[in-house]
């Protein structure tokens, strides 16, 4: 229904305009370019930075931090230099459509004396595959990052067997193919990764060599589990596993009778720190134990709607 008179505004609240809040080298031929806010997805485009001293342009350009920044890669190594580099940046906005402020910041060399770190593992289409990435280019050689004894596969107790079986190797992502499908499970695999180098000849340290991760990285609610299932008073809790990153939405559980039993928000869930599960403590909303039975649980999240059972036995 329309007013019956029109109000007027009480406050405006503009939205910010973006900055750079720092440029910095994180290897030979990286930058790492983060803003104060979220900026709009056509930050990615190699064109928009040009760095002086014959760097030119990047060749690829990938947001990190939700937008909230970038990381360049340029197909030359940074001259070591005292003076500083200018970083020109095209027209670019922020997630509201502001321009940014600022279209040049200078930036020093520095020696990379950083080791590479794990960054993260997402599983690929084939559930074999699973995808390492790390916070730089490797060295493709002395030692070769594509050695099979480089990696540890640990597994959870539902897939025992598996292995890795071969590894390949492309600037800042190895892929290492297993001996067969990865198995749902309520714990995470891990991998160990050892004797791998950066560009600069810095080695991988203990404390950035794993990564956990569970089957799959999803995009829908298709692949949703429930662990264990049916699930006894004595585990205190089940698992509803393989949620799509980076989403939130809604979970409601019914007993036989349609009564509903405990709902909850969900989400927003990320693989790569092995969060895609919400875990039911088997309370109701009062925080009361519920009895055994079957129940039903309706989750809502992403415009998709998923429906299952749970069945709780003594």
């Amino acid at each position: 229904p329309s007013e019956s008179a029109p109000t007027i505004w009480q406050t405006v609240i503009p939205y910010p305009v973006p900055h750079i809040e720092s440029v910095t080298m994180i290897g030979p031929n990286r930058l790492r370019v983060m803003f104060d806010q979220p900026m709009a997805t056509s930050i990615c485009n190699p064109s928009l930075y040009t760095v002086d001293k014959g760097m030119s342009h990047p060749s690829s350009v990938n947001y990190i931090n939700y937008y909230y920044g970038v990381q360049l890669q340029f197909s030359q190594i940074f001259p070591e230099t005292s003076e500083p580099f200018l970083l020109t940046l095209g027209t670019m906005l922020s997630a509201y459509n502001i321009p940014l402020a600022e279209n040049q910041y200078e930036f020093y060399w520095i020696a990379d004396t950083e080791p590479p770190k794990v960054v993260g593992a997402v599983v690929l289409n084939d559930q074999k595959t699973v995808e390492i990435t790390f916070s730089e280019s490797l060295a493709p050689d002395n030692p070769s990052p594509e050695q099979l004894h480089n990696y540890t596969l640990i597994c959870h107790s539902n897939d025992p067997d598996n292995s890795i079986v071969s590894v390949s190797h492309l600037d800042d992502r190895v892929q290492v193919s297993l001996s067969h499908k990865l198995k749902f499970g309520s714990s995470p695999y891990q991998i160990v990764v050892r004797n791998v180098r950066d560009l600069a000849g810095n080695p991988i340290i203990p404390q950035y060599s794993t990564t956990r991760f569970y089957m799959s990285n999803n995009h829908d609610l298709k692949n949703l589990v429930v662990y264990p299932n049916p699930v006894r008073f004595n585990d205190l809790q089940c698992h509803i596993l393989n949620f799509p990153a980076g989403m939130r939405g809604h979970i409601k559980i019914y007993d036989s009778s349609g009564n509903l039993v405990r709902s909850s928000a969900i989400g927003p869930f990320n693989p790569e720190i092995n969060n895609i599960d919400w875990i039911w403590d088997l309370k109701n909303n009062d925080g009361k134990l519920v009895s055994s039975g079957i129940y039903f649980y309706v989750v809502e999240m992403g415009g998709n709607i998923a429906r299952g059972k749970i069945a709780i036995i003594k």
